[in-house]
């Protein structure tokens, strides 16, 4: 990839990699990918089909069922040499991490596994079964930055997933 330092480009990949683990701390997809024999990157999502007025409050019960979000989440893996990147959509489900999550993991479990649960070998030319992936390297978290001169600071944006559930 050009124009990205390394540095930044294994932070986006380290993020994605903690969206589906529980380690220090749980991401939003640790649930779906719990116990997975390979290691997933990935990234949970909600849109909105229609926006919410101003301080009012989303309650997916009292929507109609064509309005309400759709859930999604990409994925890819193995994280350490990807064999499979995917989108899933799931219309009018709610939040990605428990609606779209799952199916990218019976997805990925079915490219992924044999049936014994173990990863199968690489079907890359020149790989051999018994290769290891390169560990992805740690970078340390991103520092927020002033805005440039003349433009102001905003709110952060809170993701859908984070608004307030009646």
């Amino acid at each position: 990839m050009t124009g990205i330092a390394s540095a930044d480009w294994d932070t986006v990949l380290n993020a994605m990699v903690a969206v589906t683990r529980c380690d220090r701390y749980c991401g939003t997809g640790h649930i779906a990918f719990a116990k997975t024999p390979y290691t997933v990157g990935g990234k949970t999502g909600t849109a909105q089909v229609y926006s919410v007025a101003q301080n009012a409050k989303y309650n997916a019960k009292t929507v109609d069922e064509k309005l309400r979000d759709h859930a999604w989440f990409v994925a890819f893996a193995p994280a350490e040499q990807p064999r499979i990147a995917l989108a899933v959509i799931v219309e009018n489900a709610g939040f990605g991490a428990g609606n779209a999550g799952p199916v990218a993991r019976k997805v990925i479990d079915a490219y992924l596994l044999g049936p014994d649960g173990n990863v199968k070998p690489s079907l890359l030319p020149g790989a051999h079964p018994t290769d290891e992936p390169a560990p992805i390297k740690s970078a340390p978290p991103a520092q927020p930055t002033a805005p440039p001169p003349g433009q102001q600071q905003t709110e952060a944006v809170h993701a859908p997933e984070q608004r307030a559930q009646t």
